[in-house]
């Protein structure tokens, strides 16, 4: 009961996301929207971004779904929630692999209808990050508690994945040290 009036406080529609500014530099082309099919699936969310990054053949796909204002059922941690189509693909292993400073990701090779990927997903919590559902669980209570307005946000990045997982952690390394703000906690998301 607590939890449905300190959700309903919340505002809604004060952010939006977008996507990240790529370096000077950088080699990587895009955004342009996603034509893969990898389709996470997060109902509820009050804005999805999905779009697809290129380099030399290499290609990163980024997805986020925002969730500003959460209801029961409609909420960014969620049983329904998962960053593949269960009709489409299937776990095939799990892990957790540390990326960045302060950044520990959930690692998951998915093999499914055109191949397999690797993915790297992390739930954003207001200003902190988690891999877990646990830990994802606690710092969302604190959030509704804090009246958090900036909303709670999950964070994947995929590559096709062609038995070297190396190879595809370094593409998705490469394409986070050249797009700016991802790893940092509401780096991808503006006040509207």
């Amino acid at each position: 009961l607590l939890e449905t009036f300190l959700r309903s406080q919340q505002t809604q529609n004060m952010y939006s996301i977008k996507s990240p500014a790529l370096n000077e530099n950088s080699a990587w082309q895009g955004p342009v929207n996603i034509t893969s099919n990898w389709q996470p699936v997060f109902p509820g969310a009050q804005e999805l971004k999905a779009v697809t990054y290129q380099q030399q053949g290499k290609r990163v796909s980024l997805y986020v779904a925002h969730y500003e204002k959460e209801r029961d059922g409609m909420e960014l941690i969620n049983s329904t929630n998962r960053v593949f189509n269960l009709d489409k693909w299937e776990d095939e292993s799990t892990n957790s692999h540390h990326v960045a400073d302060g950044l520990d990701v959930k690692e998951i090779i998915y093999r499914g209808v055109g191949g397999k990927r690797l993915v790297w997903e992390w739930y954003e919590l207001g200003s902190t990050t988690a891999s877990n559902v646990l830990s994802g669980k606690i710092h969302q209570a604190v959030n509704i508690l804090k009246f958090n307005e900036q909303g709670n946000r999950l964070i994947a990045l995929s590559t096709p994945y062609e038995g070297d997982v190396k190879q595809s952690r370094q593409i998705l390394n490469q394409f986070l040290q050249d797009a700016q703000r991802v790893v940092e906690p509401a780096g991808l998301i503006v006040k509207n």
